[in-house]
């Protein structure tokens, strides 16, 4: 793959998940005239809906579609309609894809990012994580950008 996902196609390749993800963060950032390093939240409604879809199609081809924000949409979902509550949806989401621990020696705590679990062997969306300062609300900015993306175009006039 040449061009701007040529990184992130060659660490998927090679099955170098966390250099994938911090590389995603870094395009992603960059789609929004962003720099990672900025203490600024992404903008995920401004994320291009061509870069997401790329970005979304490598990790879901490179993982068998173990790994992608599609496959975290549709766990959002599952969870989201679950709960009436949000903050649950968000925890049991966050026990569903490996972010959260929840047990007798660790009450509801969410793993920084150097404890993930980078390999495929890894819960079923665990990855991109995008990195600690995004949180449960950038998933669910994920999702909605996404179903905006899919979302047939509206016709002139309609």
């Amino acid at each position: 793959m040449e061009g701007e996902y040529a990184q992130l196609d060659r660490y998927l390749k090679k099955k170098l998940w966390r250099l994938a993800d911090l590389e995603t963060r870094k395009l992603l950032y960059e789609a929004c005239g962003m720099s990672p390093d900025d203490d600024m939240r992404l903008p995920v409604q401004q994320v291009p809906c061509d870069v997401l879809a790329a970005i979304d199609r490598l990790w879901m081809g490179y993982s068998r579609k173990h790994f992608g924000f599609s496959v975290q949409r549709k766990l959002w979902y599952m969870c989201k309609d679950k709960y009436y509550d949000k903050t649950e949806a968000w925890n049991q989401f966050g026990s569903k894809v490996g972010w959260r621990v929840n047990h007798l020696f660790k009450q509801n705590y969410w793993k920084p990012h150097k404890e993930l679990d980078f390999k495929l062997e890894a819960p079923a969306g665990h990855l991109p994580h995008m990195g600690d300062q995004f949180g449960m609300k950038t998933v669910e900015s994920f999702v909605q950008q996404i179903d905006y993306c899919s979302s047939p175009p509206i016709p002139p006039g309609g």
